[in-house]
């Protein structure tokens, strides 16, 4: 079940990615300046309607959904730091607390791989056929990110 309000909202994850900036910024300044890049693109990313799109492949049933927002912003994050590999990212995210902030978790509470697969496969197209071929995880991304820049 995915409802607007379990989607966190863009004006919420401004303010707790500014406020936890500032809190680690004496103790991670390189980390935050390495990632400069990356915090400015989502920053100004605002995902709603990426919601309006993903809701439809959700239950009306059911346990909620958690991080969805979450995950889909570090999957933009995942390739545009060219990592390809859900479990390489993960474990990144699990050991890199600024990184986890920006994406907009609590770094002691990073979903896990599953999590992160079971957010991808609701979104294959099954044609019923056995298949090799995965739509790349970039693809998704990047679907996304041209939507949301050209209706922002």
């Amino acid at each position: 079940m995915l409802k607007s309000q379990h989607w966190s909202q863009h004006s919420l994850y401004q303010k707790k990615l500014l406020i936890s900036l500032k809190l680690l910024l004496n103790s991670y300044r390189d980390r935050i300046e390495e990632y400069s890049d990356l915090i400015n693109r989502l920053f100004y990313l605002n995902l709603y309607n990426a919601y309006k799109v993903l809701s439809p492949y959700y239950s009306n049933t059911g346990r909620p959904a958690k991080f969805q927002a979450e995950i889909l912003r570090s999957l933009i994050a995942m390739v545009h730091l060219r990592i390809y590999s859900i479990t390489t990212w993960v474990k990144k995210l699990k050991t890199d607390k600024v990184l986890a902030i920006i994406c907009g978790f609590d770094p002691d509470d990073v979903p896990g791989v599953g999590t992160f697969y079971d957010f991808l496969n609701r979104f294959w197209i099954d044609t019923g056929k056995p298949s090799k071929v995965k739509t790349p995880i970039a693809l998704i991304c990047n679907h996304f990110l041209e939507k949301e820049l050209l209706s922002g």
